[in-house]
């Protein structure tokens, strides 16, 4: 995550293809999941207004697999 320009890890370890997936699937419309299929990549954005919040996100596929 980023935020104030500094990267800071959510978590200490790395998330696997299954669970990244059943994170995404929920939080992404049916137009990006086929262009996060078609294109490789994807921006959006999630809000959780009870706190205030809203997340800028990028998904991409690369050599190495979804990021």
């Amino acid at each position: 995550i980023k935020r104030h320009g500094k990267t800071f890890p959510l978590a200490k370890t790395v998330l696997s293809l299954a669970q990244l997936q059943s994170i995404l699937r929920p939080v992404l419309s049916q137009q990006q999941l086929r262009d996060m299929k078609e294109m490789r990549d994807v921006d959006f954005s999630y809000e959780v207004r009870t706190e205030g919040l809203r997340f800028r996100s990028n998904i991409f596929v690369s050599r190495t697999g979804m990021s």
